[in-house]
């Protein structure tokens, strides 16, 4: 099921209104089970958008999203979404020569980088560093034991936008 970007907006200014509001107005306004529910319908939709971006992805090539949304909806006990279960299905019926066949080379070490460089980025950042001074892509790039334009690459990765979107419904 796809949500309009008019009740994505409003589960999202729900689940954020809750993310700001001070403690005492909180407990006034709302019970716990009402802020489970809001913030479980943001996290779906987080999940649903992700979804629907990997399944643009893995339609344009990028066969290693098929086992990213595998892996992420039975670790959180969340449904396969069915364009994944449709390819796995495919795949498997087919028999394919190679695990790498159905899934792509693997994005693993590349993906732990590119999280790493962010939540580094992110913590520089909350230090008062602005991004692009004063060795900030090297000081990023230490952590990750990476070069400052490695570094750089892995900030700016196309899954950036999702970490700050999964960042921000945490409340960080």
């Amino acid at each position: 099921m796809t949500r309009s970007s008019e009740e994505a907006r409003r589960i999202f200014s729900e689940a954020l209104r809750l993310v700001f509001e001070r403690p005492s107005q909180r407990a006034e306004q709302r019970s716990l089970e009402e802020e489970h529910r809001i913030f479980s319908e943001a996290l779906g939709l987080v999940f649903e958008r992700l979804s629907q971006r990997a399944e643009q992805r893995f339609r344009e090539g990028n066969k290693s999203v098929l086992l990213q949304i595998l892996f992420t909806h039975i670790g959180m006990d969340l449904p396969i979404p069915k364009w994944a279960k449709d390819a796995f299905i495919y795949a498997y019926i087919n028999q394919p020569e190679h695990w790498d066949d159905i899934f792509g080379r693997p994005e693993g070490p590349k993906l732990k980088e590119e999280l790493l460089a962010y939540l580094e980025g992110t913590r520089l950042r909350a230090q008062g560093r602005a991004i692009g001074n004063d060795g900030f892509f090297d000081d990023i790039g230490k952590k990750i034991r990476k070069s400052g334009g490695t570094a750089k690459r892995r900030y700016y990765t196309e899954g950036k936008e999702d970490f700050e979107r999964v960042y921000a419904l945490a409340g960080c």
